[in-house]
């Protein structure tokens, strides 16, 4: 029997992820290449446990890996909230788990 559960993400596509990390860098934020590697494997990691539902929960985890100083910590949960806020899309909430694409974890 597959015992692997089926996670459907669109909201989080690594264009997207890739989009926001250069808006960051466009803001004044030291980011490098590790930065985003390091983002795009914590959101692997995630998806992998089963631990991704909603963008919500990277605020505290992404913030760490592109934050610097407090300035940039306080500053970062403006672009983050905006950032989910454009995914959301205008009047629709964006669900915990909806999507045309899926990937199996096990």
């Amino acid at each position: 029997m597959d015992t692997r559960k089926i996670i459907e993400l669109d909201w989080l596509e690594p264009e997207l992820l890739t989009k926001f990390i250069d808006e960051l860098r466009i803001a004044g934020y030291k980011i490098g290449v590790s930065q985003y590697i390091a983002a795009h494997d914590l959101i692997l990691t995630l998806m992998a446990q089963g631990q991704l539902n909603k963008p919500e929960q990277l605020k505290t985890l992404l913030g760490p890996i592109f934050c610097s100083s407090p300035t940039e910590q306080a500053d970062f949960q403006k672009h983050f909230d905006q950032w989910a806020e454009l995914l959301r899309g205008p009047h629709s909430p964006l669900p915990e788990v909806q999507s045309s694409k899926a990937f199996l974890v096990n």
